[in-house]
């Protein structure tokens, strides 16, 4: 990992509004230019060479040239990328267990914009959901064992609505992201799915519809003999602020029965001997300005809070899910760029661990290039012995 750099100088990205009508109106321009050239090339040259059968020739080659051009950005592009992503190569004469990791997809809605005009909106979200088949059908040729989910699958998830509302958008949320039966996919929380916090906005059957359609809010999921602990992250800190305020520590705290502090001690009061990897939506605590390493696009993971969301855990959660859950390595979202940070564990396990936050797959989520994480493990046949590479 690179050294502590200063945040510099990040100047927010153009929203997608103005992406899109730049983009627009320079179509508009190169077919206006190709139409006036197609209609009074000649006189501006001074002469009629492109009469006839040239003149077919030429209107024929820029047919094939656009086309080509639009078939390349609309298509091969996507091909092109992920062809260039294999797995993680591990050295070993088994065959890797191959895991793809999809995170903060966040499909757009009519909430989304606000201000924004229907009209606009409505083609957003049809360019936006059209993106994002594109993306996971180019992560799909990767041909992954399992997949997994890291939260925030729909922008509006966790608003007000009917039930008959929330099942169009989930469907429609299934249908961008339709895949083989065959291969095994897990959901864990975020707060655009479940809300976190109190407030008007946020439904108070947001979580029992999300349990209905993306299964439970906290599970444990062993595959080539490691064990995948999925975590609701958005409900541990609304515990942890109840255990702030009333002023107990994490060993004198009432853990909410069913919530994420109790899930977390009943998994560490078992004999856990497979190696454990850990996905929370929300990052893990870390000092401020904390470097993300080199493939991240601008600026760092900071503290933060707002309506509806946390930009990491605190400390005191951080350091409870470390020493009970003793992670072999962890995997979080929500910030939407890509992030790489070692915690020090000290007297926890006398070792470090690497946590990596997990790209947007959405064009519409502030990052110019979106992207997924893919991961390979071995099952040595040993409960003590991990292998995992990552990228």
């Amino acid at each position: 990992m690179a050294g502590h750099a200063s945040g510099g100088f990040n100047p927010h990205l153009p929203g997608f509004r103005y992406n899109f009508l730049a983009k627009g109106l320079g179509a508009t321009m190169w077919f206006f230019i190709f139409y006036r050239f197609r209609q009074d090339g000649g006189k501006l040259l001074g002469h009629h060479p492109f009469e006839g059968h040239n003149m077919r020739t030429l209107i024929n080659g820029l047919r094939l040239f656009w086309i080509s051009l639009i078939f390349w950005y609309d298509y091969g592009v996507f091909r092109y990328r992920s062809g260039k992503c294999g797995w993680p190569l591990i050295d070993s004469d088994q065959t890797p267990e191959h895991v793809l990791l999809v995170a903060d997809p966040q499909i757009i809605d009519h909430r989304s914009y606000p201000g924004r005009p229907a009209l606009l909106t409505y083609i957003s979200q049809l360019i936006v959901d059209l993106n994002l088949r594109k993306n996971w059908h180019a992560a799909l040729r990767s041909a992954p064992d399992v997949v997994f989910f890291l939260g925030d699958y729909m922008d509006s998830g966790r608003a007000v609505m009917s039930d008959s509302e929330y099942e169009r958008y989930t469907q429609r949320f299934m249908n961008i992201f339709a895949m083989d039966s065959r291969i095994p996919r897990y959901f864990i929380p975020g707060n655009h799915d479940i809300g976190l916090g109190p407030s008007t906005l946020f439904s108070p059957h947001a979580r029992t519809r999300y349990r209905s359609y993306f299964g439970p809010l906290n599970s444990q999921i062993s595959i080539a003999n490691h064990t995948f602990v999925l975590i609701d992250a958005p409900g541990l800190v609304e515990e942890d602020y109840k255990r702030h305020g009333l002023g107990k520590s994490y060993d004198k705290w009432k853990a909410l029965a069913g919530g994420t502090i109790d899930f977390v001690k009943s998994f560490a009061e078992k004999d856990n001997t497979e190696p454990t990897i850990l996905f929370s939506h929300i990052p893990l605590s870390r000092p401020e300005g904390s470097n993300c390493g080199p493939v991240r696009e601008r600026g760092t993971i900071r503290r933060g809070v707002g309506l509806g969301y946390q930009n990491t855990l605190g400390k005191d959660s951080t350091k409870f899910l470390l020493a009970h859950l003793k992670p072999a390595l962890i995997f979080s979202g929500d910030d939407h760029d890509y992030c790489e940070y070692t915690h020090t564990l000290g007297s926890y396990t006398g070792t470090n661990v690497r946590e990596v936050t997990v790209k947007s797959l959405s064009m519409a989520m502030g990052v110019k290039k979106p992207g997924y994480q893919m991961l390979s493990i071995i099952n040595w046949g040993s409960t003590l012995t991990s292998t995992f590479r990552w990228h």
